[in-house]
């Protein structure tokens, strides 16, 4: 028994298409990528190269900025700088006023950072500068480099917010645009004297009663040191932000947790 020619020639056909089908499918399968997941992101205290121990806080203050503006982010993931200071305390406390890059990049990693930003403050002909890295920590190289200035008179919130926006736009926009109050807040960040910290978070909210970190830093703080009636003292103060108060709520720590949920419902 045989099969004809034109039974055979369409079987052949048949089979080639089917080949021909199933390495293209294949193909499309090898090549198609799994797409990345958000990058997390930490932005290091910045290094004072002015010479001028006055701007030192600015160091702090332009991780800051640079941290809440890309907040929110759908390709990146912030790693605050409370959560790197947090696992600092687990690897050996470090001094919270050095350059990012030396005291705050082992923590980052250990946080699971895929990109690094570090950076430094100078000044260069009247101007103030910053000037950054984008460190990729899988490929232990820098991506970029990143830089922006403007006047001694110009202040750091536009200045890192300058920086922030040669990563992303848009930005999220920061809290405050008083450079008093972000610096009282900065001061609060980088003392471990817990009365301290509280008279610069009060001089923060006091030079600008909008601004809401200062509000979860000083609440954090309170609660940290089982201070219930602090941490009521100040929620009461910041009444007049319903967004200042629904992010004391999702910051309030499990101590005083109650106590922000019955302040925000009743207000």
């Amino acid at each position: 028994m045989f099969c004809s020619g034109g039974r055979v020639h369409r079987a052949q056909t048949a089979f080639l298409i089917i080949v021909f089908v199933g390495l293209a499918a294949l193909a499309a399968s090898c090549s198609r990528k799994t797409p990345p997941g958000p990058q997390r992101l930490a932005v290091l205290r910045f290094e004072n190269l002015t010479g001028d121990p006055s701007l030192d806080w600015m160091g702090r203050a332009a991780s800051e900025v640079m941290s809440a503006e890309l907040t929110g982010s759908t390709i990146t993931s912030i790693i605050s700088s409370g959560a790197l200071h947090a696992t600092d305390r687990l690897l050996g406390a470090r001094p919270l006023t050095a350059p990012g890059i030396s005291a705050e990049r082992p923590a980052a990693l250990v946080s699971g950072a895929t990109r690094i930003l570090y950076g430094r403050i100078s000044r260069s002909a009247g101007n103030l500068r910053l000037d950054a890295a984008l460190f990729d920590t899988a490929r232990q190289k820098i991506d970029r480099t990143l830089t922006a200035r403007a006047s001694e008179s110009g202040n750091i919130i536009r200045l890192s917010d300058a920086l922030a926006r040669e990563l992303q736009t848009p930005l999220r926009p920061f809290e405050t645009q008083n450079p008093e109050a972000l610096h009282q807040y900065c001061g609060g960040l980088e003392t471990t004297d817990g009365a301290a910290a509280a008279q610069f978070y009060a001089r923060a909210v006091a030079a600008d009663p909008n601004f809401g970190e200062p509000y979860v830093a000083w609440t954090q703080l309170a609660a940290s040191q089982r201070n219930q009636a602090e941490a009521g003292r100040i929620l009461a103060g910041s009444l007049s932000d319903q967004t200042m108060l629904a992010d004391l709520a999702r910051y309030c720590v499990p101590a005083i947790a109650d106590y922000c949920s019955i302040h925000i419902a009743y207000w």
